[in-house]
């Protein structure tokens, strides 16, 4: 049996992969991640529930990194959303070692605003008691 919450988390990915504002695309991404992770919590020794969540969060990463890379422009606010919930909330580095096409999607994305960014903060930034260091 398939938890409801996995099957709504999967319905508002399927919605965020229909949406063009990226605003109301990280809300669904971040509602559905949320919803998803619940029925892991809820199931926690169901291994088959562990791997279609894995498999079905590989597939937002890589359909969120090839949107990202179709950006020219963005609104820094919501550049920094991305970037945070690219980092925080997903596990994107198996996706972009996996895939050179990816990783330039996620570069061109982060080059963006990176410099500003850097320029601004030379050593880090705090967000919700975290320490965050800047990369390229």
């Amino acid at each position: 049996m398939i938890p409801e919450e996995f099957i709504e988390g999967r319905a508002l990915f399927e919605k965020a992969d229909k949406e063009n504002d990226p605003i109301i695309k990280l809300v669904f991404l971040q509602d559905g991640l949320d919803s998803i992770e619940s029925s892991i919590n809820d199931y926690p020794d169901e291994e088959r529930l562990l791997i279609l969540t894995n498999n079905l969060k590989s597939s937002q990463i890589r359909s969120l990194l090839a949107y990202l890379g179709s950006f020219q422009s963005i609104d820094i606010d919501i550049w920094f959303d991305y970037i945070i919930f690219l980092n925080c909330r997903l596990e994107i580095e198996d996706e972009l070692q996996k895939n050179h096409h990816l990783q330039q999607n996620y570069n061109k994305f982060k080059a963006l605003w990176i410099q500003t960014i850097k320029r601004v903060v030379s050593k880090g930034i705090v967000i919700n008691g975290k320490f965050f260091i800047i990369k390229d």
